[in-house]
């Protein structure tokens, strides 16, 4: 029973992502592009046991990460996040959670781009390069 709902969460986050990549071009006002806000998320992973929404949480980071990786390469264009490889999921996750702690005042946009967000921001190139 856990591997669909880790599957169905990181699907989530390539939808998406793919979703806010091709509106981005053409985008009408008010538009709803997620459910899941960043109060949800930050509820998800702050649950540091093996539950369900810890397991949405981290296919959800994945997604988004994989996602962002995925667009970059098929656009062609400059990379806004490079995740190191060595990253684990628990640094991703302690990332995002700093993140949304940091910020509560954006906890009610889309946790898609929050995660967006708290991952250029730890992870942009120009940050690996300076290193």
């Amino acid at each position: 029973m856990r591997v669909p709902r880790v599957k169905t969460a990181f699907l989530v986050g390539i939808i998406f992502l793919g979703s806010v990549i091709f509106a981005s071009q053409a985008r009408p006002k008010n538009v709803v592009i997620s459910d899941v806000h960043g109060t949800d998320l930050l509820r998800f992973c702050s649950d540091h046991v093996d539950t369900s929404e810890a397991e949405f949480c981290d296919a959800f980071l994945l997604g988004i990460r994989d996602g962002v990786t995925l667009a970059t390469e098929l656009r062609g264009v400059k990379p806004i996040l490079e995740v190191p490889l060595e990253v684990k999921q628990d640094q991703l996750k302690a990332v995002v959670v700093k993140y949304l702690n940091d910020h509560p005042e954006e906890l009610h946009k889309p946790a898609g781009m929050l995660v967006i967000l708290a991952l250029s921001k730890a992870f942009s190139p120009q940050h690996q390069a300076g290193e």
